[in-house]
């Protein structure tokens, strides 16, 4: 037995300890001094490196690209930007009602009026800038799909300026 087969023979060894299978042909059976020994290992081993791709990383695959195609991925984000920003916004308000608190400042309600007003504004206007700019980057993420592009809105814009 020659260094070589001694090496693939101990290389379809531990092959059989991982899980791999070393494809149908066996290889008991296979006569290492014959000229196609080694293609044929390296056959088995591709083989197999395949069927472990098809059983473990294809089905995670199909998975994300199913998602990539639907809507599903959008609506959570949408929804997690509303109820994100509420809760920012909640936080800011009590944050400033201590704040004036911690100073002594007292406000009027005619005051508190306009400050709530205030920031129910800027919350509409980040809720709805947070959502236009997610559907753009869905549109972006799905065209890219279709057209095989990596480019997105936002850098063909600051590279035509």
């Amino acid at each position: 037995m020659s260094i070589f087969s001694s090496q693939l023979a101990g290389i379809e060894e531990a092959l059989r300890g991982t899980g791999y299978s070393t494809g149908s042909a066996s290889v008991s059976n296979r006569n290492y001094g014959s000229k196609t020994y080694a293609q044929d290992t390296y056959a088995d081993l591709i083989n197999a490196e395949y069927d472990d791709y098809q059983a473990r990383f294809q089905p995670y695959e199909q998975k994300l690209m199913s998602l990539a195609d639907s809507e599903a991925l959008l609506d959570d984000q949408l929804s997690r930007i509303s109820s994100n920003s509420s809760a920012k916004y909640k936080q800011a308000a009590a944050n400033s009602a201590l704040m004036n608190q911690k100073y002594g400042v007292q406000t009027n309600a005619r005051e508190q009026n306009y400050n709530a007003t205030q920031m129910d504004g800027q919350r509409g206007l980040a809720i709805a800038q947070a959502k236009n700019s997610s559907r753009l980057d869905a549109e972006d993420r799905q065209m890219g799909i279709l057209s095989g592009s990596s480019i997105t809105r936002q850098s063909a814009l600051n590279t035509e300026g």
